[in-house]
């Protein structure tokens, strides 16, 4: 297992960086900035994952993760370009990069690494600190961490979509330019993929489970990553030029309304669950 001191140094760099490029992000108004950062914040949260998650599961455990998220958002994804169902009529431009179909390749690690900082702060919400969900909680975790999963949406999509048109909704939407049924869409793919994972380590009957409670700063550095995903929208509420954005249903945004509306987000639902998850860590009994 990797030393202790290791990873608290690692981590804490991952930490500190992803906290520096969010500041970036949110205070900047270069267009290439705004296209280049999401992409990086995606693989410094996917390096924090693998490290995290390597110590509870293992590195195998993490790769039947990584792969059960990948394959279920990239289909959802790519169905519903093609048919609208579930997230709704949408298609992605190229600023995100290269594509496997429809789908850009950087999407697939998005969903991997806030999916499993839902999935943590799920159990750890439960009191349920052991790597594979005990018989009462399998199917409690997925919807409680789907829930905790759809919050970071909604502070990132106006922006990522009406603003920066990373991906553009065709008929537009009431939310800042995004449609209600992306979020019924998002939970529907994302409880998919919280399901799946919990039934494969239930039946796994080679995985035995690892317990680490005693770690409480282990825990946490997973709580302030989850609480960093929408960093940049807060200093995008008091740097950002204020300007006018349309959607294709004919609608005009003001940029400074979508970013205060995501920094409240981000604020009162995805900082108090931090806050809360936090406090429950600190009060809980090592064993």
């Amino acid at each position: 297992m990797m030393n202790k001191k290791i990873y608290y140094l690692v981590a804490s760099i991952i930490i500190v960086l992803y906290a520096i490029l969010q500041t970036v992000l949110g205070i900047s108004e270069n267009v290439l900035i705004n296209q280049i950062a999401p992409v990086i914040l995606t693989v410094l949260t996917v390096g924090f994952i693998f490290l995290h998650g390597s110590l509870r599961y293992g590195i195998k455990q993490m790769l039947v993760f990584f792969v059960i998220t990948t394959l279920i958002s990239w289909s959802y994804e790519n169905i519903s370009i093609l048919t609208g169902f579930p997230f709704g009529n949408y298609h992605y431009t190229d600023k995100l990069g290269l594509k496997i179909l429809y789908v850009p390749i950087i999407i697939m690690p998005a969903y991997f690494g806030s999916g499993y900082l839902s999935w943590t702060i799920a159990q750890l919400i439960i009191g349920d600190y052991n790597s594979k969900p005990n018989k009462k909680n399998w199917f409690v975790i997925p919807i409680i961490a789907t829930f905790i999963m759809v919050m970071w949406d909604f502070t990132v999509d106006p922006f990522m979509s009406t603003i920066s048109g990373n991906w553009i909704w065709e008929n537009g939407g009431a939310y800042f330019g995004v449609p209600f049924v992306n979020f019924v869409g998002w939970f529907i793919c994302v409880f998919t993929i919280y399901i799946v994972y919990s039934l494969y380590l239930q039946r796994n009957k080679e995985y035995k489970a690892h317990n680490i409670t005693k770690e409480k700063p282990y825990w946490i550095t997973a709580v302030i990553m989850y609480a960093l995903l929408p960093g940049f929208t807060f200093f995008k509420m008091f740097f950002a030029n204020n300007e006018t954005v349309k959607s294709l249903d004919g609608n005009e945004w003001s940029t400074l309304d979508i970013y205060t509306t995501q920094a409240l987000m981000a604020i009162f639902m995805m900082w108090f669950v931090s806050l809360l998850t936090i406090i429950i860590i600190k009060n809980h009994k090592t064993e």
